[in-house]
């Protein structure tokens, strides 16, 4: 002890040497207990494990009564969706004919052109203004289009009013896209279709988007002021009941002026205008042209997806019966 009270680098040195022992005693000792925490969960998981791989396999009674649950519920909810979802759904004609369907074109036709009239709307060539819907007058279309030819017709006129209703100055052109009935048979070359589906790796899903929903798009050209456009775009996002359901996929705004006033604010003079001369300048009233493709929504009930996916079953049958018999 007098030694070190001699020497006080050692009585340094030896302070050090007990303040190190005791920060490494301590943690050593939470080393350790944080090791036995680890090592008691490691046993939890583990006993879990082992719990789940003695129990029998699924499918057990258990598991078959929770997912019939689950299902039920599952079912019920579905159900609730579709009855929130038919006053979206307009009732198609049973047995409509082809010229049943051409004569309910023209009526519609000529009651969005009196509607457009009484609301001062102009329509862009207004003797072939046909709401889209020209090729189906022009060439009986085929009887298994009719359906879906008619919901296009429903959709088109609701659009229309839609239009005209939120004040604008002119339907320049209406159009749809054909049905894929109308369409020409598309012959794939089954080298490309194999190409095509070993570059696809994704995982098709359960249930296909055109086994719920179908949609028809709908184009249309427009020309009115800001406050009409700015109507368009809410009278389409707030869909009313008993209106077919509209989602906008594409719109483009073009001003009718391509060129804005100079800097000062002026315009300049026009031809014979002395330089210098007032000239009165309102900005915002121009006219803007819109374009633009919405999908008119029809909802698929499970009954007809069934028919539709019994019919396609069918086909392909049928197909393949025909492909072995011409072999």
């Amino acid at each position: 002890m007098n030694d070190i009270k001699k020497n006080p680098f050692l009585a340094a040195y030896t302070f050090v040497l007990v303040v190190g022992a005791a920060v490494l005693g301590f943690f050593a000792f939470k080393a350790y207990s944080g090791f036995k925490e680890a090592s008691s969960e490691y046993s939890k998981v583990r006993g879990a494990v082992d719990s789940l791989k003695g129990q029998d396999f699924y499918p057990n009674e258990k598991n078959k009564s929770t997912r019939t649950t689950e299902v039920d519920e599952f079912s019920k909810q579905v159900v609730k969706l579709e009855g929130q979802l038919v006053p979206f759904q307009p009732k198609l004609t049973e047995n409509l004919s082809v010229p049943d369907l051409q004569a309910l074109i023209r009526k519609n036709i000529e009651e969005v052109r009196d509607s457009a009239n009484l609301g001062g709307v102009a329509l862009g060539e207004a003797d072939g203004f046909r709401l889209g819907m020209a090729e189906p007058l022009q060439f009986p279309p085929r009887a298994d289009a009719v359906p879906g030819l008619e919901f296009q017709l429903i959709s088109a006129r609701q659009l229309a009013d839609l239009l005209i209703n939120s004040g604008i100055e002119a339907i320049d052109s209406m159009g749809r896209e054909p049905l894929a009935v109308e369409k020409p048979p598309v012959v794939e070359d089954p080298r490309a279709r194999i190409k095509k589906e070993s570059k696809s790796k994704k995982k098709e899903p359960m249930i296909k988007e055109d086994a719920v929903i179908e949609r028809y798009p709908l184009i249309a050209t427009i020309t009115g002021d800001m406050d009409s456009m700015r109507n368009v775009l809410n009278n389409l996002a707030a869909t009313p009941e008993g209106s077919v359901f509209f989602s906008t996929r594409y719109l483009r705004l073009e001003n009718e002026r391509k060129e804005g006033p100079d800097k000062e604010g002026a315009e300049k003079p026009a031809e014979g205008e002395e330089v210098g001369q007032s000239i009165s300048v309102v900005l915002g009233n121009e006219s803007l042209k819109m374009q633009l493709v919405v999908d008119a929504i029809r909802f698929v009930s499970r009954e007809e997806a069934a028919a539709k996916a019994a019919a396609k079953a069918a086909a392909v049958k049928e197909a393949a019966k025909k492909k072995k018999a011409d072999a």
